[in-house]
């Protein structure tokens, strides 16, 4: 197995990019956007993913883009709110989390 990658469905109906995991050794190659490209060609659209602000142009390149609260559904903003509380008040080194959206 050279990595991993999930659709995760929530209570609301939406649908999530998560888990996205490339063994070390192969980094660099292509695993993830391949993984990227064929679970989001198998899923609905939109689909959100959770991501530290570093991987944000990585994302980019797959046709994500960065959502506000306003348009993320509620059991992404719920958590998106939760992690910035804590970065604002507790871990001010801790890169922001963004919520990312990919439409057709």
């Amino acid at each position: 197995m050279l990595g991993c990658a999930q659709i995760k469905l929530h209570a609301d109906g939406s649908r999530e990019l998560a888990s996205l995991a490339v063994w070390p050794a192969v980094r660099q190659r292509g695993v993830a956007r391949a993984l990227i490209t064929q679970l989001a060609g198998l899923s609905g659209r939109p689909l959100y993913l959770r991501c530290a602000a570093p991987l944000q142009a990585f994302y980019e390149k797959s046709g994500f883009r960065v959502v506000g609260p306003a348009e993320m559904p509620p059991s992404l903003r719920q958590s998106w709110q939760v992690m910035h509380w804590l970065k604002t008040h507790l871990l001010r080194g801790m890169p922001a989390l963004l919520v990312m959206r990919l439409d057709d």
